[in-house]
């Protein structure tokens, strides 16, 4: 091959085993039938923006350590923030099942801490689900309407029978 200045789009035949040509690509002279040309931001997830570009999504980070969805605050291996004041920041479901659970919250093979806790914005536990299984109320209180099942069971101790609750305190 020799080097000479050229028009755009040149076509430089090498001969193949078959002695047959075929064509070169240069991406800089754009004769490339779907080059993909990247930019992005360290830690965010690419994305195609088209069909042959890829740029990095500001709603996913990912810097090895932990995932961000809408931030790049690390609050823990999987941290999601809601993009507006009305709108969840996570939302589940499950598809049509009757033996299969939404989610599954699992503890580590030594827990010490909660299963779940709910929080204020400012950080306070208003309440949490132990290791255990217990719902307990930290510095707030429970009210509503409780409803039980329509057959006969016992939970922890508690009858619930047929709707109605007996032996049930601390509420």
């Amino acid at each position: 091959l020799s080097s000479a200045t050229q028009a755009n789009n040149l076509n430089l035949l090498i001969p193949a085993d078959t002695n047959a040509s075929d064509t070169i690509c240069l991406q800089t002279l754009g004769n490339c039938n779907s080059p993909v040309k990247a930019s992005g931001t360290a830690n965010q997830v690419a994305y195609f923006s088209g069909t042959s570009s890829l740029t990095s999504s500001s709603l996913l980070q990912d810097n090895g350590s932990f995932i961000g969805v809408n931030t790049s605050t690390n609050n823990g291996t999987l941290s999601i923030l809601s993009s507006s004041a009305t709108s969840s920041g996570l939302f589940v479901q499950g598809a049509a099942s009757n033996s299969v659970p939404v989610a599954v919250i699992e503890a580590g093979a030594t827990p010490a801490a909660n299963l779940l806790n709910l929080e204020t914005s400012t950080g306070s536990i208003v309440a949490s689900f132990t290791d255990t299984g217990s719902l307990t109320a930290d510095a707030a209180t429970f009210s509503g309407a409780i409803t039980a099942p329509t057959t006969t069971n016992t939970i922890n101790g508690l009858v619930i029978n047929s709707g109605a609750l007996s032996s049930v305190t601390g509420l």
